[in-house]
């Protein structure tokens, strides 16, 4: 399987009311990214705050974003789904993908997290080497399904992306080794505490 090497990171907030017909919109998308071969991994989430949806999916390379970005699921988003979003278009983050750790393509997950991590402005390269270097410990996690660590392009912040069969893997990760060591350097890595955000997987495909 190609490895991904870059990716996008979209934050959509819902018109109020609009809310279970933007997730089903979203979820809807699935079958036009099976379609995309070099669009590695996509997964349309819910965040726990009133109204916040996303999208995060990673690339071969910067044709294939390029291709997606001017493909059929976004004229779908932005057709259909202008109505229904507080703000149109949505913006479009670009990331380099760091490491990644892919479960099985037919894997079903319910549940993720979304994790921003700030560097100090001295320690972006060590921030770099501790998340590349925390595959074999994510890989040690039977239900950690797909675990992603990139960087906003251009910045010193960093986002840990990854989904879970269940309530009760998402729990195993978040009390594991790999934020056991995040948390003790946190203090000497990171401007700020990591912002932690649960998500709900609304639709996801690996290719």
């Amino acid at each position: 399987m190609p490895e991904p090497t870059v990716g996008l990171i979209v934050p959509i907030q819902a018109k109020e009311g609009s809310e279970a017909e933007l997730a089903a919109l979203l979820a809807s998308a699935r079958p036009l990214i099976q379609q995309e071969a070099n669009t590695l991994a996509w997964f349309a989430v819910q965040l726990e705050a009133p109204g916040a949806y996303g999208l995060f999916d990673t690339f071969t390379d910067d044709a294939a974003r390029t291709a997606h970005i001017q493909g059929e699921v976004p004229k779908a988003l932005l057709g259909k789904g202008s109505d229904l979003m507080a703000t149109v278009p949505p913006q479009m983050i670009n990331i380099d993908v760091l490491a990644t750790v892919m479960g099985p393509k037919d894997a079903v997950v319910t549940v993720g997290l979304l994790v921003y991590l700030k560097a100090k402005a001295d320690q972006v390269e060590a921030v770099d080497k501790f998340l590349r270097s925390a595959v074999p410990l994510v890989e040690a996690e039977p239900e950690t399904t797909h675990w992603a660590a990139v960087r906003i392009t251009g910045t010193n912040t960093f986002v840990i992306a990854d989904s879970f069969p269940n309530e009760a893997g998402r729990t195993a990760h978040v009390t594991g080794k790999v934020a056991e060591a995040l948390f003790a350097n946190a203090d000497a890595l990171l401007e700020s505490p990591p912002e932690i955000k649960k998500t709900t997987v609304l639709a996801s495909n690996i290719n």
